[in-house]
């Protein structure tokens, strides 16, 4: 993508002036008069821990803005800097439809950094959304902070980025419950769509239908130890799906050799059940890149499948959020649902 324009600045108050007057070249290079008008559709503001997360950022800005031009703020936070310090880079880029995508990365060092809302706040634009992206894991406290729900209409999270699943997964189900009206969307929600659809898909033939309701025990194979948030929202979401209390069978994690296989992440899902004394068992498995889900009725099979897995990158996977632009609403109850679930293990 063409590069209109690159300007460097230091402190707030410079970026807030040298980021009005990109805004008015971007008008100047749509052929419009240098008016105050809104040319983004979103505003997006990632908060970075590293220079990794914030190219991942950057290349996620530049996909979703070729549709939708976007005002991105780039935020890296150094708390641990002896002196406190704003720099930003501010750049222009043209999108495939004519409009521009104004990027700021700003590097914020030492007491500023614990002040982000304070920083970002001079650089929104108003009457248009405002997503905020936690790359690369940082503290979840920061982003449902008073001040930080009040900023956003969107909270974009990757669950995974947290070493600790198990905490993670707690901390969420509190702050949801304390954040009923933030819209959130979660990158390891979406990267379990596939499991979750082949899943259900299973119980699609009508002489299966009745075992949903008659499960006699759950179990999910993660991958060298205890399961990565994706495998705790899948068993969440298997939870919430089926209906299971506090005296029915909840999903069980069981850590089997990963084989090369990313530690923590899904390896299988296996459910049995029975119905008027005949068996059933209903697994999906994953073997390399492709997905294998089958039904045996008694000593019957009657349905076995494969499909290729696809595993879009975070950038991907960002901009389908903010494309969609809404919550799914069985997200929350996933992560209530893994909680009690993490509670009975």
């Amino acid at each position: 993508m063409a590069q209109l324009q690159e300007i460097h600045a230091t402190g707030l108050p410079a970026v807030v002036r040298e980021l009005g007057r990109l805004h008015e070249a971007a008008l100047r290079t749509d052929g419009a008069d240098a008016l105050p008008v809104r040319l983004s559709v979103l505003t997006m503001v990632a908060v970075c821990t590293d220079e990794a997360s914030a190219a991942t950022a950057a290349q996620s800005v530049a996909d979703l803005a070729q549709d939708h031009p976007a005002r991105a703020l780039i935020v890296i936070a150094d708390p641990g800097a002896a002196e406190s310090s704003i720099e930003a880079d501010l750049s222009l880029h043209p999108t495939q439809h004519g409009a521009s995508t104004e990027q700021v990365r700003l590097v914020v060092r030492g007491e500023a950094a614990y002040h982000m809302v304070s920083v970002v706040t001079p650089l929104l634009m108003p009457d248009v959304p405002v997503y905020v992206w936690m790359v690369g894991g940082p503290p979840l406290r920061q982003a449902f902070a008073p001040a930080a729900l009040a900023l956003c209409d969107h909270l974009i999270i990757d669950s995974d980025a947290y070493t600790d699943a198990r905490a993670t997964i707690t901390e969420l189900h509190g702050r949801l419950l304390s954040a009923l009206n933030l819209r959130i969307a979660d990158i390891a929600w979406a990267r379990g769509r596939m499991w979750r659809d082949e899943i259900a898909h299973c119980f699609d033939a009508p002489d299966v239908r009745p075992y949903v309701h008659n499960l006699s025990a759950v179990a999910i194979d993660v991958a060298d130890k205890s399961g990565d948030a994706s495998s705790w929202l899948v068993a969440g979401w298997l939870a919430e799906r089926l209906g299971m209390t506090e005296t029915a069978p909840v999903p069980t994690i069981h850590v089997v050799p990963g084989d090369g296989d990313d530690p923590g992440s899904l390896i299988a899902v296996r459910l049995t059940a029975t119905v008027d004394g005949v068996d059933a068992t209903v697994t999906v498995e994953r073997d390399g890149d492709v997905l294998t889900s089958q039904v045996a009725i008694g000593s019957e099979l009657r349905m076995k499948r494969t499909s290729a897995i696809t595993e879009d990158s975070t950038v991907h996977l960002v901009s389908d959020l903010m494309e969609e632009g809404v919550e799914d609403p069985l997200y929350r109850a996933a992560v209530i649902a893994a909680a009690a679930v993490m509670g009975r293990a």
